[in-house]
Protein backbone atom coordinates (compact mmCIF):
# COMPACT_ATOMS: atom_id res chain seq x y z
CA UNK A 1 0.00 0.00 0.00
CA UNK A 2 2.70 2.42 0.37
CA UNK A 3 3.50 2.76 -3.30
CA UNK A 4 -0.43 2.89 -3.76
CA UNK A 5 -0.37 6.16 -1.23
CA UNK A 6 2.50 7.56 -2.48
CA UNK A 7 0.87 7.55 -6.06
CA UNK A 8 -2.22 9.64 -4.83
CA UNK A 9 0.26 11.82 -2.78
CA UNK A 10 1.73 12.87 -6.09
CA UNK A 11 -1.14 13.16 -8.19
CA UNK A 12 -2.48 15.61 -5.43
CA UNK A 13 0.79 17.44 -5.48
CA UNK A 14 0.44 17.67 -9.27
CA UNK A 15 -2.77 18.67 -9.20
CA UNK A 16 -2.08 21.80 -6.93
CA UNK A 17 0.32 22.63 -8.67
CA UNK A 18 -1.48 23.52 -11.72
CA UNK A 19 -3.46 25.87 -9.60
CA UNK A 20 -0.81 27.59 -8.86
CA UNK A 21 -0.91 29.48 -12.47
CA UNK A 22 -4.51 31.19 -11.68
CA UNK A 23 -3.64 32.98 -9.20
CA UNK A 24 -1.64 35.74 -11.26
CA UNK A 25 -3.23 34.63 -14.69
CA UNK A 26 -6.66 35.57 -13.24
CA UNK A 27 -8.34 38.34 -14.99
CA UNK A 28 -12.07 40.13 -14.18
CA UNK A 29 -15.32 38.46 -15.08
CA UNK A 30 -16.99 39.93 -18.06
CA UNK A 31 -20.84 39.00 -18.63
CA UNK A 32 -21.52 37.26 -21.72
CA UNK A 33 -23.43 39.09 -24.78
CA UNK A 34 -27.31 38.41 -24.43
CA UNK A 35 -27.10 36.12 -27.75
CA UNK A 36 -24.44 34.13 -26.56
CA UNK A 37 -25.72 34.28 -23.06
CA UNK A 38 -27.73 30.41 -24.07
CA UNK A 39 -27.91 27.10 -22.02
CA UNK A 40 -25.62 26.05 -24.68
CA UNK A 41 -22.98 28.28 -23.37
CA UNK A 42 -23.04 26.22 -19.54
CA UNK A 43 -23.31 22.61 -21.38
CA UNK A 44 -20.14 23.81 -23.97
CA UNK A 45 -17.91 24.86 -21.32
CA UNK A 46 -19.25 22.59 -18.23
CA UNK A 47 -18.84 19.11 -20.83
CA UNK A 48 -15.24 21.31 -22.04
CA UNK A 49 -13.75 21.62 -18.45
CA UNK A 50 -14.96 17.99 -17.21
CA UNK A 51 -12.84 16.58 -20.43
CA UNK A 52 -10.19 18.70 -19.50
CA UNK A 53 -10.23 17.50 -16.00
CA UNK A 54 -10.20 13.39 -17.00
CA UNK A 55 -7.38 14.62 -19.78
CA UNK A 56 -5.39 15.77 -16.67
CA UNK A 57 -6.19 12.74 -14.41
CA UNK A 58 -5.17 10.77 -17.63
CA UNK A 59 -1.98 12.46 -17.96
CA UNK A 60 -0.91 12.38 -14.29
CA UNK A 61 -2.11 8.68 -14.19
CA UNK A 62 0.38 8.10 -17.13
CA UNK A 63 3.18 9.47 -15.02
CA UNK A 64 2.14 7.61 -12.27
CA UNK A 65 2.29 4.49 -14.45
CA UNK A 66 6.14 5.23 -15.62
CA UNK A 67 6.92 5.19 -11.48
CA UNK A 68 5.12 2.09 -10.99
CA UNK A 69 3.92 -0.13 -13.82
CA UNK A 70 0.93 -1.71 -12.91
CA UNK A 71 -1.99 -2.73 -14.80
CA UNK A 72 -4.70 -1.14 -12.76
CA UNK A 73 -3.27 2.47 -13.40
CA UNK A 74 -3.43 1.76 -17.14
CA UNK A 75 -6.45 0.74 -16.90
CA UNK A 76 -7.38 4.03 -15.18
CA UNK A 77 -6.04 5.97 -17.40
CA UNK A 78 -7.47 4.15 -20.47
CA UNK A 79 -10.60 4.77 -18.76
CA UNK A 80 -9.82 8.71 -18.25
CA UNK A 81 -9.32 8.84 -21.84
CA UNK A 82 -11.96 7.51 -23.23
CA UNK A 83 -14.58 8.79 -21.01
CA UNK A 84 -12.75 12.43 -21.38
CA UNK A 85 -13.43 11.76 -25.27
CA UNK A 86 -16.93 11.11 -25.40
CA UNK A 87 -17.33 14.35 -22.89
CA UNK A 88 -14.95 16.61 -25.34
CA UNK A 89 -17.15 15.05 -28.20
CA UNK A 90 -20.49 16.20 -26.07
CA UNK A 91 -18.23 19.97 -25.77
CA UNK A 92 -17.49 20.24 -29.29
CA UNK A 93 -21.39 19.19 -30.61
CA UNK A 94 -22.76 21.68 -28.30
CA UNK A 95 -20.30 24.46 -28.90
CA UNK A 96 -21.05 23.69 -33.04
CA UNK A 97 -25.20 24.31 -32.50
CA UNK A 98 -24.43 27.22 -29.96
CA UNK A 99 -22.02 29.09 -32.73
CA UNK A 100 -25.02 27.57 -35.34
CA UNK A 101 -27.53 30.00 -33.00
CA UNK A 102 -25.19 32.89 -32.35
CA UNK A 103 -23.45 33.12 -35.66
CA UNK A 104 -25.37 31.19 -38.12
CA UNK A 105 -22.21 28.73 -39.20
CA UNK A 106 -21.20 25.37 -37.04
CA UNK A 107 -17.76 26.25 -37.61
CA UNK A 108 -15.44 29.25 -37.12
CA UNK A 109 -12.10 28.82 -38.77
CA UNK A 110 -9.89 30.29 -35.41
CA UNK A 111 -6.83 28.82 -34.03
CA UNK A 112 -8.54 27.68 -31.16
CA UNK A 113 -11.18 25.55 -33.33
CA UNK A 114 -8.43 24.05 -35.36
CA UNK A 115 -6.51 22.82 -32.49
CA UNK A 116 -9.55 21.76 -30.35
CA UNK A 117 -10.46 19.60 -33.27
CA UNK A 118 -6.71 18.65 -33.39
CA UNK A 119 -6.89 17.47 -29.71
CA UNK A 120 -10.33 15.97 -30.70
CA UNK A 121 -8.75 13.45 -33.11
CA UNK A 122 -5.71 13.10 -31.17
CA UNK A 123 -7.74 11.39 -28.74
CA UNK A 124 -10.33 9.74 -30.95
CA UNK A 125 -6.73 7.95 -32.04
CA UNK A 126 -6.02 7.22 -28.81
CA UNK A 127 -9.48 5.81 -27.76
CA UNK A 128 -9.99 3.67 -31.29
CA UNK A 129 -6.37 2.69 -31.67
CA UNK A 130 -7.24 -0.56 -30.16
CA UNK A 131 -9.64 -1.63 -32.55
CA UNK A 132 -7.93 -0.97 -35.62
CA UNK A 133 -6.56 -4.60 -36.01
CA UNK A 134 -2.95 -3.07 -35.58
CA UNK A 135 -0.25 -3.91 -32.89
CA UNK A 136 -1.14 -3.30 -29.45
CA UNK A 137 0.33 -0.37 -28.28
CA UNK A 138 2.56 -0.54 -24.92
CA UNK A 139 1.48 0.84 -21.49
CA UNK A 140 4.89 2.65 -21.80
CA UNK A 141 3.64 4.66 -24.93
CA UNK A 142 0.40 4.92 -23.94
CA UNK A 143 1.00 6.86 -20.93
CA UNK A 144 3.49 9.32 -22.73
CA UNK A 145 0.82 9.65 -25.53
CA UNK A 146 -1.43 10.67 -22.20
CA UNK A 147 1.02 13.33 -21.59
CA UNK A 148 1.24 14.06 -24.77
CA UNK A 149 -2.31 14.85 -25.23
CA UNK A 150 -2.49 17.28 -21.81
CA UNK A 151 0.57 19.49 -23.11
CA UNK A 152 -1.19 19.56 -26.51
CA UNK A 153 -4.42 20.53 -24.57
CA UNK A 154 -2.65 22.89 -21.82
CA UNK A 155 -1.37 24.55 -25.18
CA UNK A 156 -4.60 24.63 -27.15
CA UNK A 157 -6.64 26.40 -23.71
CA UNK A 158 -3.88 28.52 -22.11
CA UNK A 159 -1.76 29.25 -25.03
CA UNK A 160 -3.99 30.08 -27.28
CA UNK A 161 -6.79 30.71 -25.10
CA UNK A 162 -5.12 34.05 -23.43
CA UNK A 163 -2.19 35.28 -25.75
CA UNK A 164 -4.79 35.33 -29.00
CA UNK A 165 -7.68 37.42 -30.12
CA UNK A 166 -10.99 35.92 -30.78
CA UNK A 167 -14.56 34.27 -30.21
CA UNK A 168 -12.44 31.45 -27.39
CA UNK A 169 -11.08 34.76 -25.53
CA UNK A 170 -10.98 34.72 -22.00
Amino acid sequence: MPVYEAGLDFLLGLSLLTLFPTWWLSKPIVPLTPFLDTPLFFLHVIFSFAAYALFSAAACLGVWYLIDRRDTILLWLEHSIALGFYLFTLCMAAGAVWAYLAWESYWMWNLKGLWSFGIWLFYAGMVHYPYLGLEQMSGQKRALFSILGFLLMIFTFLGLGLLMRGTHRF
